[in-house]
């Protein structure tokens, strides 16, 4: 079966709440972010079957991609039309398809707080690695205020979160808060679970870029993307993030136990 990727989006909560989320970002080096994983669903279009980007996801090992639960929200009955593309710099060229064998959210996620957006799939045969495909290191270390990190993604590029993604990955980098500056800056009810990271006004996460990896230096994963305010990058806002460190226990035994 000959699959045609397709640029689109199949979910988010936009539309003046939260946005499930790189606006104003740069057009990624290639192999610069081997970790990175594309989240897609199979679907028919005038009856020719393509795949459809809406998540992004970090390489964990060769059968583990982790992501936002609010991405697999809803899709119990979808997993053997869900797969995981690796080693693409702009989708739809080169790149490995693997079709999902399960999906895992946190059991203790919450759609309406967006607390706990955690999820892991698990991929059918094992990922090949080569320059292009790689593993994300799991960050151990708290990350508190001012960091610099770094975000990646083929999210939409409008600040209104409509339209297409961008066909090329985006890249952007941002400062952490520590959470007490977070809870001061977002209205909107937020917990230490989470990292806000506040990007240059005109720049920042949105629509499709939701599960994506926030790293430091290289290759250590310190978040996912989880929400944030519209519109897209206004730089009032920080955009908020699954902290890993609050899930380094969830996800190993998750991993061990499947």
């Amino acid at each position: 079966m000959k699959l045609i990727i397709v640029l689109a989006f199949v979910l988010g909560i936009c539309s003046g709440s939260p946005h499930s989320r790189i606006i104003c970002g740069q057009n990624a080096k290639k192999n610069s972010a081997p970790y990175m994983a594309s989240v897609q669903l199979l679907d028919k279009v005038e009856g020719v079957e393509k795949l459809f980007h809406f998540c992004g996801g970090a390489i964990v090992n060769d059968r583990w991609i982790l992501t936002a639960a609010h991405c697999l929200r809803g899709k119990d009955h979808l997993l053997d039309k869900l797969f995981i593309a690796v080693g693409l710099t702009n989708l739809g060229e080169g790149g490995t398809v693997y079709p999902v064998e399960k999906g895992i959210m946190h059991e203790e996620y919450e759609h309406y707080d967006i607390v706990n957006d955690i999820a892991l799939i698990k991929v059918k045969s094992p990922i090949e690695f080569n320059e292009k495909v790689t593993t994300v290191k799991l960050g151990e270390d708290y990350v508190g205020g001012d960091v610099q990190l770094r975000l990646t993604g083929w999210g939409v590029t409008t600040n209104e979160g409509i339209g297409s993604p961008s066909q090329k990955l985006q890249v952007m980098t941002a400062k952490s808060l520590t959470y007490e500056d977070c809870k001061n800056a977002i209205y909107k009810k937020t917990f230490e679970s989470q990292i806000c990271a506040q990007a240059k006004k005109g720049t920042g996460s949105c629509k499709g870029d939701s599960g994506g990896p926030l790293v430091q230096g290289n290759n250590t994963l310190v978040g996912l993307v989880s929400w944030g305010m519209q519109p897209c990058g206004s730089g009032y806002y920080p955009d908020v993030y699954t902290r890993i460190t609050s899930f380094l226990d969830w996800i190993n035994t998750t991993m061990s136990e499947n």
